[in-house]
């Protein structure tokens, strides 16, 4: 299963988005989070997905950090660019193409799953909820999620003119429900940044979730 049949104006989108090659750095939250709950002597045997990993920067630091890791998303030059980015690093990483929703990997496949800015990007609530059913289907018992996804306070979607794609962020209501009842544990966060003296806010949402 690869999750793509044909093209589409997302996957060229993304396609697009990822030939100037991604972010160069991995996520902050991505760092903190994952320094504080996971050892470096557990990190072996920690293993860790990266859903929709786009050209590859959280894997890399992921791998960098000693932890097997998978990655998927739709785009295919993104997938390359996060296979070369690993292998010119002579680091160790999967890299599958597949649907947000709709995972190739048997239940409890993880301990470690990453998601982040993708919710937001999904146009259908159906495939909002899924995509949070797969992260639940794949975590194993006791392992943990972490997801960062847009608010709709974010600039990007106060300011649709501003962002590269439209957004499709989730009330804190909805955010509630969505992840309600998949997990024994569930904190719901904001992480704000702004800029210009307040003008903008890069305001998102923060879901840590343990299974």
């Amino acid at each position: 299963m690869n999750g793509l049949k044909e093209e589409t104006p997302r996957d060229r989108l993304w396609d697009n988005w990822n030939s100037r090659g991604g972010p160069r750095y991995p996520n902050e939250k991505v760092v903190q989070f994952t320094f504080r709950h996971f050892p470096a002597s557990a990190r072996a045997s920690t293993r860790t997905l990266d859903l929709g990993c786009g050209s590859g920067i959280n894997s890399w630091f992921l791998a960098r950090e000693g932890f097997p890791v998978v990655g998927t998303d739709i785009s295919s030059i993104g997938l390359a660019n996060a296979g070369d980015l690993l292998g010119n690093a002579d680091l160790a990483g999967s890299f599958v193409a597949a649907d947000a929703w709709a995972q190739p990997f048997p239940d409890a496949s993880f301990d470690y799953i990453l998601c982040i800015r993708m919710l937001e990007l999904l146009p259908e609530p159906t495939q909002q909820e899924e995509l949070v059913a797969e992260c639940a289907r794949l975590l194993r018992a006791g392992g943990r999620a972490m997801f960062l996804f847009a608010s709709p306070l974010d600039y990007g979607c106060q300011h649709p003119e501003m962002s590269y794609c439209r957004f499709y962020p989730p009330s804190e209501q909805r955010v509630a429900e969505l992840f309600g009842g998949r997990f024994s544990q569930v904190d719901i966060d904001i992480y704000q940044t702004t800029y210009e003296n307040r003008k903008f806010a890069e305001h998102n949402f923060l879901i840590t979730t343990q299974k």
